[in-house]
């Protein structure tokens, strides 16, 4: 076979087609180059001269782009409609596969542009992959949770929801949320560890929200906005930038800054945050940048002092959301 591929790709799709592209050119003999999106400017010549060429990057120069549209390929690929070339119907199986999937379907999609170009091989239909559903590592994919939890061992304990990027699980880059499948287990937690599309993806929040009728919390790193899931009523930890945030359905938004009279906020929060099995009067709670805005009735179930001080906190409430103070899970009034 005396074909040439070009695949400009990011991550997570790049390490599948990596693998994918090692394998099958070393079985159906064809050379292929594969590269970033903002790497793709070192290979215009490669590009030129493939004769398929798949696109799944949105960071494309200018050179790399008309590159593509001299290049001699019969099949183009891309999520830019104005690089597609060839048959439509055969662009449609494309986004089918790339839409669903997965390494079965990358797999599928790298065949497809090789018989396309002419070559006799075949290839498989698409592997159906749920939008949403529930995966457990130990125990595979549920679209019930009735299903689920009649199978899952822990459903007898306090649950919390788990809710992590379904693109990102399908190309392996959810190992951080899978670790805290095993970290809750093992405090006697169970877990329902949901997989949907991310933001931008036509996910429907409300499919998601059947899924968290028996949790008490939602632990969100998934790339859907914590105010979206707001709405089942339900504390979210939102774990999907670099710092923890804390948001209660009782008081969205936070937008009293110093308004904390709601007792059971501040209790359910520091609760969930450690996720763990120590008790409420050993929490210790710091208070940014000034303790005198902490509004408290009664007296605290955990000990308060101000985050200043050369303590180690289980939570800290930063009324001014520039608390420096690292690896801290930190609730702001914003």
């Amino acid at each position: 076979m005396d074909r040439h591929i070009t695949v400009i790709s990011d991550p997570p799709e790049y390490q599948v087609f990596e693998i994918v592209l090692s394998g099958e050119s070393k079985n159906l003999g064809f050379t292929y180059t594969l590269t970033k999106g903002a790497e793709a400017d070192r290979c215009l010549e490669e590009i030129e001269r493939s004769d398929a060429i798949i696109v799944c990057s949105n960071d494309l120069s200018n050179d790399v782009i008309n590159a593509v549209r001299n290049s001699q390929a019969c099949f183009v690929f891309s999520n830019s409609e104005e690089l597609l070339r060839g048959n439509a119907g055969f662009l449609q199986k494309a986004e089918e596969y790339f839409a669903r999937g997965g390494i079965q379907n990358i797999y599928s999609l790298v065949r497809l542009s090789l018989w396309v170009c002419g070559e006799n091989i075949t290839f498989p239909d698409v592997l159906e992959v749920p939008w949403h559903g529930i995966y457990h590592p130990r125990a595979g994919v549920f679209q019930d949770l009735s299903k689920y939890l009649w199978d899952y061992p822990f459903s007898i304990f306090p649950a919390a929801g788990l809710l992590f990027s379904r693109r990102k699980w399908l190309y392996g880059q959810a190992k951080e949320a899978m670790n805290v499948i095993s970290g809750l287990e093992s405090k006697r937690f169970g877990v329902i560890p949901v997989f949907t599309q991310d933001e931008g993806e036509h996910v429907s929040v409300s499919e998601v929200g059947k899924y968290f009728s028996r949790t008490g919390v939602i632990i969100n790193f998934s790339g859907l906005k914590p105010e979206e899931l707001m709405e089942f009523g339900i504390p979210v930890l939102d774990c999907s930038s670099d710092r923890i945030r804390v948001y209660h359905p009782l008081i969205p938004g936070f937008s009293e800054k110093s308004d904390f009279s709601e007792e059971n906020i501040v209790e359910l929060a520091v609760k969930w945050m450690k996720l763990s099995e120590k008790r409420l009067e050993d929490v210790v709670v710091g208070v940014y940048p000034d303790l005198k805005l902490f509004k408290y009735s009664g007296r605290p179930p955990f000990r308060v002092v101000s985050a200043e001080e050369n303590e180690e906190f289980d939570l800290i409430l930063d009324y001014s959301g520039k608390c420096e103070i690292e690896s801290v899970a930190r609730l702001t009034p914003d």
